[in-house]
């Protein structure tokens, strides 16, 4: 959001709030960058930049927009507004599923688009197999934290894999505590 004169003084995000209406959903502040001060004497010619982060809403729509300074006290004080139009988002799995293909999660999440575009399907036969290359340590106990190097594992989330260790009398469904991939990583080609 780009605003006109908002205070040069502000620098804890902590103390702003955003707040929508009529949906009262909140925004997180993420930044506020001051591109242009006015010099002594000269008005109306600070420009600021406040980036943030929006929530996800029910359904299309005018939002307004109020972004204020919290003060100890008193009221809130009202420091920018702004009128917003909210659009529904394409159903990107339901698009990239008719003609066969899967949704490009890393690609969207990396640069988000509202329109269905086939840009960010992704040919399914393109992504590879997952490869164990190492695991460590190989034996243990209950409770034993184990680390296991995958190649081409198409996954960017803990909560995206499901891992079942195999016993010589039994098979357990474990839960994945943490997931890294390498810098570079994508669908079709990863490791980490």
């Amino acid at each position: 959001l780009l605003c006109a004169n908002f205070p040069v003084d502000v620098t804890d995000l902590q103390k702003l709030r955003a707040v929508l209406s009529p949906s009262l959903q909140t925004a997180e502040v993420l930044e506020v960058k001051h591109l242009v001060m006015c010099e002594s004497g000269f008005h109306d010619c600070n420009r600021t930049l406040v980036k943030l982060r929006m929530p996800a809403l029910e359904a299309p729509g005018v939002e307004e927009l109020v972004i204020s300074r919290v003060v100890a006290g008193s009221a809130p004080q009202q420091l920018a507004m702004a009128h917003l139009t909210f659009v529904p988002s394409c159903d990107h799995e339901f698009f990239c599923k008719q003609s066969e293909r899967m949704v490009n999660y890393v690609k969207l999440l990396a640069n988000p688009i509202v329109e269905c575009s086939p840009t960010v399907c992704l040919d399914k036969t393109k992504v590879s197999d997952p490869v164990v290359l190492l695991v460590s340590p190989q034996a243990g106990g209950a409770g034993t934290q184990v680390e296991v190097l995958v190649k081409n594992l198409p996954a960017f989330a803990a909560n995206d894999v499901s891992v079942i260790v195999l016993g010589t009398l039994s098979k357990q469904r474990v839960s994945v505590s943490s997931l890294q991939q390498d810098v570079g990583s994508t669908l079709m080609a990863s490791q980490g």
